[in-house]
């Protein structure tokens, strides 16, 4: 063999060899990003909410300017209803949770007598059936603690306190809505 020749071999080699290492790159990310997403939780033994079930509006988030954190909330709110009424809702029937509001304390751990320590989510949630008629409806105003999201000063702590907040707004509406 010439050396051009050997030199091309071992440029082949090589190049297969790094397409070989993008390939595992490629899965060893995909596995890793679906097990940070959740991919290792115990799935819900219910049936799931199909994803046009549920609608979350956070329109007047976006009005505000809270481009980015709006759409956080709105997935994190999705999310919670998708867990929260699992095998709950009946085929064709939608809910609608518009939000209105968001406040998170400022809070940097112990008590404090004068201002609440507390985070809130106004909103309302309205319940068609397949029809497309509003069968129920309820205003929610809920709190969680503002150390919901774990101690203050780790990052993603107002991330996670925005997690929690939607798991309790959900929660509630779960409640009025199945009475």
């Amino acid at each position: 063999m010439t050396p051009e020749a050997e030199a091309h071999a071992k440029g082949r080699r090589i190049r297969a060899l790094g397409a070989a290492r993008v390939v595992v790159l490629a899965v060893s990310l995909f596995v890793g990003t679906a097990l940070a997403s959740g991919g290792t939780r115990a799935h819900s033994q219910k049936a799931p909410v199909h994803a046009h079930a549920i609608s979350v509006d956070v329109t007047p988030l976006l009005e505000k300017g809270l481009s980015t954190y709006a759409l956080i909330v709105r997935d994190d709110l999705w999310q919670a209803f998708e867990t929260e009424f699992a095998g709950q809702l009946q085929p064709g029937q939608r809910l609608l949770v518009h939000i209105r509001g968001i406040s998170l304390a400022s809070y940097v751990g112990g008590r404090d007598l004068l201002w609440p320590q507390s985070d809130f989510m106004d909103g309302e949630v309205a319940l068609f059936d397949a029809g497309g008629r509003q069968v129920a409806t309820q205003k929610l105003l809920v709190q969680s603690p503002a150390s919901s999201g774990g101690a203050w000063y780790i990052r993603g702590g107002e991330l996670r306190r925005t997690a929690a907040l939607s798991q309790v707004f959900a929660a509630w509406a779960r409640r009025y809505l199945s009475s």
